[in-house]
């Protein structure tokens, strides 16, 4: 986790208690915040898949192009086809930063069971 923390480390890391997820924020002066009930309950682990997760959030420059997308649907509020671009865009980045996470912490991805398929172990 120090290896982590030394690539990129956002000013302050915080804790709340009004969170359910957590999220980077602060173009100029990033700060993480994760809910304190994650911090309590997650594994090491996932604590650290967390907050690689917001890193990554950081040093893509997330904080600074989230306002293209947000510009756009302001401007072309009318169109449609915006709306569902800005969708794609924000799922595009999130899976960006849960594979950054990945490799980060080297975790391997947990697939969800699909209702009426059992796996083999």
């Amino acid at each position: 986790m120090i290896n982590l923390l030394a690539q990129v480390l956002p000013r302050f890391l915080h804790g709340s208690d009004f969170l359910r997820r957590g999220l980077a924020l602060g173009p100029l002066r990033p700060e993480i915040i994760l809910p304190r009930r994650a911090l309590e309950t997650l594994s090491p682990l996932e604590q650290r898949m967390a907050l690689a997760h917001e890193l990554a959030h950081v040093r893509r420059g997330d904080l600074w192009l989230g306002w293209v997308p947000a510009l756009a649907r302001a401007v072309f509020f009318f169109h449609p086809l915006v709306l569902r671009a800005c969708r794609e865009y924000a799922l595009a980045r999130e899976e960006a930063c849960d594979a950054a996470a990945l490799q980060a912490t080297g975790a391997a991805p947990r697939i969800p069971p699909v209702d009426g398929i059992r796996s083999s172990d």
